[in-house]
C-alpha cells in the first residue's frame, strides 16, 4: 500500500499531462478504455488519501478491532500491530498518541508501553539518520521516556559517535525548550543506557572495569554534575537490568548485593544504590515485603533510604496490593525511611500512569486520607516538582487545578 499512495502521489503531480494525453487518444481515436479507467482510479485513490483522515492513517480502525478482544496478550499484540502500522504509514507523533489510547483501553499494555517507546524512538533515529524531518512534541514523555532509551541506544550502536548523541540532546531539547519543557537530563540517560550496552558480552566478567569504561564516556560528554548524574544513572539502569536477567552470566551477591556502588565516586554513588535496589527483587521473588527487608539487612544505613524508595517505585504487586497496605508497609520500615517509602511509591504511580495522564494516580494518592497532613505535604512536594518533566506549562497550570489550594504554590 505505501508503494502504491507514493506511485498515485507521482501520478497526482502529473495530473495535467494525464489529463493531457487522455484527451489526446481520445482525438486519435486510440481510446484505451482499461488503461484510462485504471488511471482515474489511482487519481480517486490519492484524492480519498488526501481527504478522508480515517482512509489516510492505515489501520486506525483496527483499534476498534483491539478493543473488542477479550484476552489481555492478544489485545497487545493487536495494539502492536495498529502502532507499527501507523509508525511506518503517518510517523513517530501519530504512533506515540495511538500508544496513549491503547494505552486507554487496556492497564495491561501500559505496564508494556515503555518497549513500544523504544521501537518508536528506534524508528526516529533511522529518520534522523536519513536527514529525515519527524514531530518532536511533549509525547516523547509517554510511557517513562522510552523513546529517548531507544534512539540513543540505537544512535550509539550503530554509529559510536558520543559527540552527535550530545549534539542530538542539545537538538532535541531545544525544540522542547520552546513547547516549555527541558528533558536534556532523560537524553543523557539515554546516553547511559547506550553506553554500557556497547560492551563486548566477553568483558561483562569484568563488570566494574565495564562501568569504569562507561562513566569515562560521561565524565566526557557531561557539561556539568546534573548531566553527570543523569548519564551514570543510564548506565546504572543498564548494568542493574543485565544482573536481573542473569544476562551475560552476571549473579548478583546475595551477601553484598551492592558491592559495584561501593567501588563509585561519590557523585555518582547514590544514582548507582537507587538503580542496582532492583536487583533485590530478583532475589526475593519479586515480593516488596521481602525485598525491602533484605535492603536493610544490606543497604548502609545512610542510603537506606534511596533504595527503599526505588524499591516502592518499582513496586511489583502494585495490581494486587492497596493504597491501604502500601502504606501500611512503608510505617513498618525504620522510622528514618518511611517518607522515602511513600515517596517512592508516589513516584511510582507518576511513571506508570496512563500516558497523558500520568498526574491523576499520584495526586489522588497524595490526597488520600490514609497519609497524615506531613505525608500529605512531602507527597505533594515531590510528585508536582516532577510534573514539570511531563507537560509543558499550559498543560501543567491546568493539572494544577485539581490541587488544593495550599499545595498549588507547589506546581508551577
Amino acid at each position: 500500500m505505501k508503494n502504491i499512495r507514493l506511485f498515485v502521489r507521482t501520478l497526482m503531480r502529473n495530473t495535467k499531462n494525464i489529463v493531457s494525453k487522455f484527451s489526446n487518444n481520445i482525438k486519435k481515436g486510440r481510446f484505451y478504455v482499461l488503461s484510462s479507467v485504471g488511471l482515474l482510479l489511482f487519481i480517486f485513490l490519492e484524492a480519498t488519501y488526501l481527504f478522508f483522515p480515517t482512509f489516510k492513517i492505515k489501520g486506525a480502525h483496527n483499534l476498534e478491532k483491539c478493543k473488542s478482544l477479550n484476552d489481555s496478550s492478544l489485545k497487545i499484540q493487536c495494539g502492536e500491530e495498529v502502532i507499527d502500522n501507523i509508525l511506518q504509514t503517518n510517523g513517530v507523533d501519530d504512533a506515540l498518541e495511538t500508544m496513549a489510547q491503547i494505552s486507554e483501553m487496556d492497564k495491561e499494555f501500559v505496564n508494556s508501553c515503555h518497549g513500544f517507546a523504544h521501537e518508536i524512538g528506534e524508528h526516529a533515529y533511522k529518520l534522523f539518520k536519513k536527514k529525515k524531518d519527524f514531530k518532536v512534541s511533549p509525547k516523547i514523555t509517554y510511557c517513562s521516556y522510552g523513546f529517548y532509551h531507544g534512539f540513543m541506544e540505537t544512535m550509539l550502536q550503530d554509529s559510536g559517535d558520543y559527540q552527535k548523541a550530545r549534539d542530538f540532546c542539545s537538538f532535541i531539547n531545544n525544540q522542547l525548550l520552546q513547547q516549555g519543557l527541558d528533558l536534556a537530563g532523560e537524553c543523557y540517560h539515554g546516553i547511559g543506557h547506550g553506553t554500557i550496552d556497547q560492551h563486548d558480552p566477553k568483558q561483562w566478567t569484568k563488570p566494574a572495569l565495564a562501568i569504569k569504561e562507561s562513566m569515562e564516556l560521561c565524565h566526557k560528554l557531561a557539561t556539568d554534575d546534573k548531566y553527570l548524574v543523569d548519564c551514570a544513572s543510564g548506565v546504572f539502569n543498564g548494568i542493574a537490568n543485565f544482573y536481573s536477567a542473569g544476562q551475560y552470566g552476571l549473579k548478583i551477591n546475595e551477601q553484598d548485593p551492592f558491592w559495584l556502588c561501593d567501588l563509585q565516586e561519590e557523585t555518582v554513588k547514590k544514582t548507582c544504590y537507587a538503580f542496582m535496589a532492583r536487583t533485590l527483587f530478583s532475589l526475593t521473588g519479586s515480593g516488596l515485603s521481602k525485598a525491602i527487608d533484605l535492603a536493610t539487612k544490606t543497604a548502609p544505613a545512610n542510603y537506606l533510604g534511596t533504595v527503599i524508595s526505588n524499591l516502592t517505585v518499582l513496586n511489583p504487586n502494585e495490581d494486587t496490593a492497596s493504597w491501604e497496605d502500601i502504606v501500611d508497609l512503608c510505617r513498618s520500615v525504620p522510622q528514618t525511611v518511611i517518607k522515602e517509602c511513600l515517596r517512592g511509591y508516589a513516584i511510582g504511580l507518576l511513571q506508570s500512569g496512563q500516558p497523558g495522564k500520568e498526574y491523576q494516580a499520584p495526586i489522588s494518592f497524595c490526597k488520600s486520607e490514609l497519609l497524615t497532613l506531613e505525608e500529605k505535604q512531602l507527597c505533594f512536594e515531590n510528585i508536582l516538582i516532577q510534573l514539570k518533566n511531563y507537560y509543558p506549562k499550559a498543560q501543567l497550570e491546568q493539572i494544577c487545578q485539581s490541587v488544593d489550594n495550599s499545595y498549588r504554590h507547589l506546581c508551577i
